[in-house]
């Protein structure tokens, strides 16, 4: 049997503390966005994790994202997509759930579950003047963008 401090509590999402945790990150671009404004988003992008006590591993459209010292949490998946919705040439974000780390040479799933924030969506707009007045929490900006769903693939 596994010790107190290793149980894993089902349903709530927390991890046993020596554990590494992350979650996907997708960028989607505003269709022929030349290449040095890419590699802006990109240099910006890891920058922002930098200040954040965040590393990114994959590449610059899918990334998978992990605290350099601690587990990561729902916090930071908000306040990415919160920094990223005012990000110029992006179109939306994707965060997927968190999850145990995974490695980094792995190939991106299509069929993983996400959040979507759309840059150019209303509802996004409000929802994000919300989140940083302090009116909803993490939690509830992701149940209100539509919670974790799946693609759908039609053959």
């Amino acid at each position: 049997m596994a010790k107190r401090s290793e149980r894993r509590v089902h349903g709530s999402g927390s991890r046993p503390r020596g554990e590494s945790t992350g979650f996907a990150l997708q960028l989607e671009l505003r269709p022929g966005l030349p290449l040095a404004e890419c590699r802006h988003i990109e240099r910006r992008l890891e920058d922002y994790a930098e200040t954040q006590g965040l590393a990114l591993a994959g590449h610059q459209l899918h990334q998978f994202v992990v605290a350099t010292d601690r587990p990561v949490t729902v916090n930071d998946q908000v306040a990415l997509l919160d920094w990223l919705v005012d990000m110029p040439g992006l179109v939306a974000a994707r965060v997927g759930p968190i999850v145990a780390h995974q490695d980094p040479a792995g190939e991106p799933q299509d069929d993983v579950a996400f959040v979507q924030a759309r840059t150019g969506d209303l509802a996004v707009i409000g929802l994000t003047l919300l989140y940083r007045c302090g009116r909803i929490t993490p939690n509830l900006y992701l149940q209100i963008l539509g919670g974790y769903v799946r693609p759908v693939n039609l053959h």
